[in-house]
């Protein structure tokens, strides 16, 4: 007997958790920088340096870094910005993790607020939220087909998705902008806003392709003395890939991103004068990437001449449901209030989109979340050039997958694709913005695979007590191949001897079987 193998790898859902810490903790102005009077804004970015997989813990180091863009008390209505960072060390508790399990891990800022204390020290309060998931592989080899002279064989089709990538990775953007010709020289940089918008990818062979484009928005003081604040910005497209050797076109991607580290440095032009800025954004890709394969395995085995006896292996494995890149859009209009006659002119709205609950609905996934923003304005103060709002807006949005199930596992990367804010009737501002959900469903199915098949000797007394000449009634549930492997027989000595069963058989019918295993016998 000539027996085909078949690799099966498959990925299971181990755990999927939420984990959310807090960081307090004060901080001294530089020396080298002035006395805070007010701030105006804040930012941070979560750096992870480093994570052990240990038995049923992660530990993570990491850092949260931010800057302060604040008012200084030297009596000249001067803006400056603070740096600061503060180290984590942390262990998560997940049970049933081990280090060879794969664990997915995406940081993100849930909340930043920085108090003054005095004029020479800050309060910095965060709260950090990681998503975590951890899945584990199997790989079972499984009979695929087996052939020989009287060897009967019960195939089965399974819908297999596969994950063939999951791995992080990193990119670098870099891209050179120079000052338009009516902007005054950059003497001092105030404050700089980076951000990768309006992002696609696309799987090649042996590659991915990412692209979308760069945000640059700079505040900074020029040469001139008693010049006014300025500013500018710039969205530049931009494209890159990733080497991917596992990749082939016609896959489907799950890839997310985050934003790991933004810088923005002034150089000087050919002619000296301070007019380029270099931009740099880091990215950490997660990228997951599946197949979908129709594979046919072994079901059952039987010959009538001998007994085969195979041996299966359960295992679990997943197929495809839905894959869907919504865009939802978002315009509102908010009363100012607190702030009403102050703002001169609105400079950028930063944001981003926070994922709260979700839950499967007919017809998908049902998302809440808010959109938590701030517009930087200039001000109508001379004493208080620049001012901040927040601005958080709750969204709630169905992400279409019509053949999902209860039990279904789906991943949802949201993206704040585009946000900004104009002045309408002059006692409101008008934000828009859109919001990408990419979501994929995967079914989780199990299977079991033949993985030995086991040749025993007949038990021959048994056999010659079966007559070799049978009239059957069909019962509810039988098949052609259960009665045929339980009369020693064909399916193709079934219907050659009953013209009226052609590939399935009803309850009821009446069928004339001959055991094919009696010439042996006889002999």
């Amino acid at each position: 007997m000539e027996i085909t193998a078949k690799q099966l790898k498959t990925t299971a859902m181990k755990a999927e958790k939420q984990i959310q810490i807090t960081l307090d903790q004060d901080k001294n102005v530089p020396d080298t920088k002035i006395d805070i009077e007010r701030i105006i804004l804040s930012k941070g970015n979560i750096k992870i340096q480093e994570s052990e997989i240990m038995v049923d813990r992660i530990r993570v180091n990491g850092a949260l870094e931010g800057e302060v863009l604040y008012l200084g008390t030297d009596g000249n209505s001067r803006c400056s910005v603070m740096e600061f960072a503060i180290d984590f060390e942390e262990y998560f508790h997940i049970e049933s993790i081990v280090p060879t399990d794969h664990v997915s891990m995406m940081p993100e800022l849930e909340d930043l607020n920085i108090t003054l204390i005095n004029s020479r020290k800050i309060g910095i309060r965060a709260v950090l939220n990681f998503f975590v998931s951890v899945s584990d592989g199997q790989e079972i080899e499984s009979i695929a087909n087996a052939e020989g002279d009287g060897v009967q064989t019960l195939h089965k089709n399974l819908c297999m998705t596969q994950l063939i990538v999951d791995k992080k990775d990193i990119v670098r953007l870099k891209e050179e902008v120079a000052l338009p010709a009516n902007k005054p020289n950059i003497y001092e940089p105030l404050w700089s806003y980076l951000e990768f918008q309006k992002v696609e990818s696309r799987i090649y062979d042996h590659k991915i392709e990412i692209q979308g484009e760069l945000y640059i928005f700079l505040l900074y003081l020029g040469e001139e003395e008693h010049m006014p604040l300025q500013f500018v910005e710039w969205e530049v497209p931009i494209k890159t890939e990733l080497e991917c050797y596992e990749c082939m076109e016609g896959m489907v991607g799950n890839i997310g991103y985050r934003i790991t580290s933004r810088s923005l440095e002034v150089k000087p032009d050919i002619d000296g004068e301070t007019r380029i800025l270099s931009a740099e954004i880091g990215l950490e890709m997660d990228l997951k990437v599946y197949e979908e394969e129709e594979m046919q395995i072994l079901d059952d085995v039987y010959h009538w001449k001998k007994e085969l006896v195979p041996h299966y292996q359960t295992f679990s494995y997943q197929h495809l449901v839905a894959k869907n890149a919504a865009k939802m859009k978002m315009d509102q209009r908010i009363t100012l209030k607190q702030v009403k006659g102050q703002i001169l002119q609105i400079l950028y709205m930063d944001g981003s989109c926070k994922i709260d609950e979700t839950e499967i609905v007919d017809g998908g996934v049902h998302v809440e979340g808010v959109l938590d923003g701030v517009v930087l304005y200039l001000t109508s103060d001379d004493h208080v050039p620049v001012g901040s709002m927040p601005i958080v807006l709750p969204f709630s949005y169905v992400i279409e997958a019509k053949e999902m199930k209860k039990d279904d596992h789906y991943r949802i990367h949201a993206a704040l694709d585009q946000i900004n804010a104009a002045f309408f009737d002059g006692d409101e501002i008008e934000v828009k913005a859109e919001v990408t959900f990419d979501m994929i469903v995967l079914s989780p199915e199990s299977a079991d695979a033949v993985v030995q098949i086991e040749e025993r000797s007949f038990d021959l007394n048994k056999l010659q007590q079966m007559p070799g000449i049978i009239g059957y009634i069909v019962k509810p549930g039988d098949t052609l191949w259960k009665i045929a492997k339980t009369y020693y027989t064909t399916i193709d000595s079934i219907k050659k001897l009953n013209e009226e069963v052609e590939d399935e058989v009803r309850p009821g019918m009446k069928l004339l079987i001959v055991k094919e295993i009696e010439e042996s016998l006889d002999v």
